[in-house]
Parts: C-alpha cells; structure tokens; sequence
C-alpha cells in the first residue's frame, strides 16, 4: 500500500537533502475492533522499525504538514 507520493522534483530533492531532520510516525487501526498498531522512524535511523500496539492512535494534528488536504 502506497501511504503518500511525492512526484515534484523540488520537494523529492529537500526531502532527500534534509531526511536526517525529519520524523514519520504512522498509526492505523483495523476496521474491526482491536488494537491499533504505531510505526515510527526517527532521523538517521536507517534501521527497520517493528510496528508496536497501542489501545488508539494520539491526535497529531497539530504536527501535520499542511498540505492543502484535510487529514
């Protein structure tokens, strides 16, 4: 499953320059109940991250890029 694409050149070339800068955390839950599950990646960090479980993703709103698309 793609999450996002990025297909302008300008914003691939900052994100290759400046990805030692940034954090990407993603949560999804499944349509039936149960756990949620988070994955995070943090900076330099180029090694693989295990999902964890947690009871419902946290409200992040405020730290989303403004994309022009609502969340």
């Amino acid at each position: 499953m793609t999450l996002f694409r990025v297909v302008d050149r300008a914003v691939m070339g900052a994100l290759l320059r400046n990805y030692k800068r940034m954090d990407l955390a993603v949560c999804y839950c499944p349509i039936i109940p149960g756990d949620c599950w988070i994955v995070q990646k943090r900076g330099e960090d180029a090694g693989g991250s295990d999902p964890q479980s947690v009871g419902e993703c946290p409200d992040e709103r405020q730290f989303m890029f403004e994309s022009g698309v609502s969340p």
